[in-house]
């Protein structure tokens, strides 16, 4: 046997040591790699204040703020094979005892809080007869009032106070077909408006609520081949005054939606609704805005504009010194929660209110008037969620020692090669796709066709295809964009430099092979090996930033 030719593991062998060497190279560049739009964090958010940890079922927390900056907040947890009603407070950062309002076993979903003065009300689902039913609690007399009886499947609670009277929406299936109800209840648990039907003849769901001192405004969509989005009014007394149909959106599927919420609104003195819209094939938010006469202010306006597959999507809004401020989940971003408002008409990117290392969903922003309040959940470990809370209120900075920096550096660079290594595989097929066709169908044709007798008589000639196969590769390749993943330009030495060390590794790697396996195979191995190191060559400096 020549003894220039490896065997199998030492060919594996030689192209680890090799990735190895182009990732030092990469890392240790002395060239600058070019420059990040790292998109900041905006400054006027605290560091997160974890709640609880909640069992791998994503069930949005609901929460309001009292006059005294109290935060209430409830929420679903497990407990005993049974999720449970939870109601806990936060004031300045301090998180009191949860208190089980629901401490029976049967199964509840979709809490909605309500607050009339010190009175804290909560809206939800409950199947303890079989059934899904709408609870309204009464959390400090203890007080529990069903609102409905019925065989029908219900979800999409809203719940909001208005005039001495709390309001619920849902969605409840009828007669095959989604379509949204209303009740009105007093304080004294006394039912004014007994499931009041509110939508047209087309399927409806996704309602949102606003209350006021004059009457009920709620913005749902409407079924009419596409989604379309309605906003309605309607007296106390369950009269349905107008409704508007807002125009034809393509929106995410009620089902892709789950238990997330749809279009979001807030009233002035004009009214201005946020909602996420594919459209354009990438999911983004859009606005409009519109008077209570349905006149509508602002056609379908785009607010977000990130890479395709980039989903901006799960808007949470609310009017705060006059601006109306937006909190939305993106997840090209690592699923990051940006921080963006509204004002005359502009709109403003304010930064992310979640770190690079927070994986986040379902949030939710509320004003006070003087500041603002978020929660949503962290993804956690084991499939669980952490229910997270932050505010724009200044808080202490937070001082990390020298030593857990240098620690927090090795895991981080550690972290950065191995997920790199790993990530480069899927990116390269991606970015090289034709490229990879051209290659294998080029392999097939020197297979089948015996065209490598030829070339076996031209000495250097493997050298010459490989070298070919680099430059058409890279001219394939086009420009080293990963905007997909994070908003970086190269510097053209850098990607230079790249693209030569990969080329000298490839054919290196070709040098090693010796005269095992067969021509065509030598070349088609080295080829996927400049493709392979091309791709991580890059990927590596912009790794910590995703």
């Amino acid at each position: 046997m020549n003894l220039r030719s490896p065997k199998a593991t030492t060919t594996v062998a030689y192209f680890f040591l090799l990735t190895l060497a182009v990732a030092f190279c990469s890392m240790a560049s002395p060239l600058p790699f070019g420059t990040v739009r790292e998109i900041p964090q905006s400054p006027v958010w605290s560091e997160p204040l974890v709640v609880c940890t909640l069992p791998p079922v994503i069930r949005t927390p609901s929460f309001a703020v009292d006059s005294s900056g109290t935060v209430n907040v409830v929420y679903c947890d497990r407990v005993n094979d049974y999720p449970d009603l939870f109601y806990v407070t936060i004031k300045e950062r301090t998180i009191s005892d949860g208190k089980n309002l629901t401490d029976y076993p049967s199964l509840k979903e979709s809490a909605q809080i309500g607050m009339n003065a010190d009175q804290i009300y909560v809206a939800f689902l409950d199947n303890r007869e079989g059934s899904w039913q709408i609870f309204l609690l009464n959390v400090n007399e203890s007080e529990l009032v069903q609102l409905t009886d019925t065989a029908s499947h219900k979800e999409d609670l809203s719940l909001d106070v208005g005039l001495n009277n709390l309001v619920v929406t849902w969605t409840d299936m009828r007669e095959g077909k989604p379509r949204i109800f209303l009740s009105v209840v007093d304080f004294q648990g006394n039912i004014i408006v007994d499931q009041q039907c509110l939508c047209r003849d087309y399927p409806s769901t996704k309602a949102s609520l606003f209350c006021d001192n004059e009457k009920i405004h709620i913005v749902y969509l409407e079924k009419q081949v596409y989604d379309h989005i309605t906003y309605a009014q309607v007296t106390y007394t369950g009269d349905i005054l107008a409704a508007y149909d807002l125009g034809e959106n393509t929106h995410l599927d009620p089902e892709k939606l789950g238990v997330f919420k749809g279009p979001q609104f807030v009233v002035a003195d004009t009214i201005l609704c946020v909602w996420s819209d594919s459209r354009t094939g990438s999911q983004d938010l859009y606005y409009t805005e519109f008077t209570e006469n349905g006149d509508v202010i602002t056609d379908a306006t785009k607010l977000t504009a990130y890479p395709f597959g980039a989903w901006s999507w799960m808007p949470s809004v609310t009017a705060h010194d006059e601006s109306i401020h937006i909190v939305y989940l993106n997840n090209g971003f690592g699923h990051r929660l940006f921080h963006s408002y509204i004002e005359d008409g502009g709109y403003q990117e304010l930064g992310t209110v979640t770190s690079r290392s927070e994986r986040a969903t379902a949030p939710s922003v509320v004003s006070d008037g003087e500041g603002l309040y978020c929660m949503y959940l962290q993804f956690g470990e084991g499939g669980s969620f952490n229910l997270a809370y932050r505010d724009t209120y200044p808080a202490e900075e937070k001082k990390v020692p020298f030593s857990e920096k240098i620690e927090q550096s090795s895991i981080r660079y550690v972290y950065s090669l191995g997920l790199s290594f790993l990530f480069a595989f899927p990116l390269t097929a991606k970015d090289n796709f034709i490229a990879i066709v051209l290659l294998f169908g080029g392999f097939l044709v020197f297979r089948f066709f015996k065209l490598r007798e030829p070339f076996k008589k031209w000495k250097g000639s493997e050298y010459f295809l490989l070298v070919v196969c680099i430059v058409v590769f890279t001219w394939l390749r086009g420009p080293i964009e990963y905007s997909l993943l994070v908003h970086v330009v190269y510097d053209r030495m850098f990607v230079t430099y790249g693209i030569v060390l990969s080329s000298v590794a490839a054919v290196l790697f070709k040098y090693l092979l010796g005269t095992r396996l067969d021509f065509e195979v030598r070349i088609l191995l080295s080829s996927l090996v400049y493709l392979y190191l091309s791709t991580l060559f890059f990927l590596l400096p912009i790794i910590e930033y995703i």
